[in-house]
């Protein structure tokens, strides 16, 4: 009687084989190709099946990417998890915290939402760290100082300088960064400016030091911007350096902003740089806002602008409020908008006494001190000799004349 046959796993690379070595291989597993007699070897990290080795070699994809007409994976725009071509709006499906639009264009989930089917707070299948899920597919946030929570009265973790007592979040004493207890004794860890006793206090240092183990001005173990540490004191920084590591001026280690460091001293820039190489005017590495670099100088850019790379109005990179960017050049806004883009009608926020409604300004009601739509009569406050109503009744946050004499 013969011995039982017995089945013995392929080598890793092989779905199918005639031995355990990497060459009796007569088929591949999925991101590998046959290269030669019985051999797999593997794709290029991008297809999922192949006929080389190379990036050109591909039949179809891993998940992420997409097949070209030459046989190439290319990766798919972000936010797509798959797609049928680059574009943001070929994708198949979308990444975590996006979703689908129509049929092929990824947007943003709510704040709150881990996975959603659409953009509002109520569209979510699931919520992101420091939110909780309620009826209806609906994300909202955990109400401070709790950081997570079951609900908007049920804390699992708590806000820096806050305890978790049950389910309830409750402050630590002001000089406690973490507790066990709303008394001063209950400290866990202590506060910068504060050192820890034995006994639960944290008691406070001296008022140049940042941390230290004692109430004396030779206790600091580090020390406040502009001091530095000897000896367990906090000596005063010359005036020209951010910090340092004597009392002199060429004792600086860093410089504050408009200096720069050469040689333990700080020396101030030139008027229109923001940082420098040296004290001329052509030492310049960059420059404040309202300038430009060339050549090592900060000149103006154009009156209407922000930020620019030159003199001329075509310049601008950003514009300055009241203004909108439009190839190059800074417009201004309708007289109504605080700020605009695209076009001057095209409003994002409003001046005083306006109200944003579709991107246009609307003016308030002459009795209102301020509004905020969708009626020019919903009024945020009152001009001199009218009163805020609101409630929920007859006038609803409209202005309401005073009595006579108030």
């Amino acid at each position: 009687m013969s011995a039982p046959s017995t089945c013995t796993s392929c080598h890793s690379y092989c779905a199918t084989c005639f031995n355990t070595s990497s060459t009796g291989c007569y088929t591949c597993r999925t991101n590998y190709y046959l290269s030669g007699p019985y051999t797999c070897s593997s794709c290029s990290s991008s297809c999922a099946t192949c006929f080389n080795s190379s990036r050109t070699g591909c039949y179809s994809c891993r998940q992420g990417y997409y097949l070209t007409g030459n046989s190439t994976c290319n990766s798919c725009s972000y936010p797509c998890g798959a797609c049928f071509n680059g574009l943001s709006s070929g994708c198949y499906y979308c990444k975590s915290g996006y979703y689908l639009i129509g049929n092929s264009t990824c947007a943003n989930c709510y704040v709150g939402c881990s996975e959603c089917y659409g953009g509002s707070n109520a569209a979510c299948y699931g919520c992101n760290y420091g939110f909780y899920y309620v009826y209806y597919d609906t994300c909202l946030q955990c109400p401070f100082p709790c950081v997570t929570c079951m609900d908007s009265t049920t804390c699992l973790t708590c806000a820096e300088s806050y305890f978790l007592l049950g389910s309830e979040c409750l402050k630590c004493d002001d000089s406690c960064y973490s507790c066990a207890g709303t008394y001063p004794n209950n400290c866990l860890t202590c506060r910068y400016y504060y050192y820890y006793l034995s006994n639960g206090y944290c008691l406070k240092c001296d008022s140049t030091c940042l941390r230290c183990n004692g109430s004396n001005s030779n206790n600091c173990l580090s020390c406040i911007s502009g001091y530095s540490l000897l000896n367990g004191y906090c000596i005063k920084c010359d005036s020209s350096c951010r910090t340092c590591n004597g009392i002199n001026a060429n004792n600086c280690l860093t410089c504050p902003s408009y200096y720069y460091y050469l040689s333990g001293s700080c020396f101030k820039c030139s008027s229109n740089c923001s940082t420098c190489n040296g004290v001329n005017e052509n030492n310049c590495l960059t420059c404040k806002i309202y300038f430009y670099l060339t050549n090592g100088y900060c000149q103006p850019c154009d009156s209407s602008c922000n930020k620019c790379n030159g003199a001329a109005a075509n310049n601008c990179l950003s514009c300055k409020t009241g203004y909108y960017l439009s190839n190059g050049y800074c417009f201004k806004c309708n007289s109504n908008c605080n700020a605009c883009v695209g076009t001057s009608t095209n409003c994002t926020s409003c001046n005083y006494n306006f109200y944003l409604s579709n991107n246009v300004c609307y003016e308030c009601h002459s009795e209102c001190g301020g509004c905020n739509g969708p009626e020019r009569t919903n009024c945020t406050w009152c001009g001199e000799g009218f009163y805020l109503d609101s409630f929920h009744g007859k006038y609803n946050n409209t202005c309401q004349p005073c009595a006579n004499g108030v």
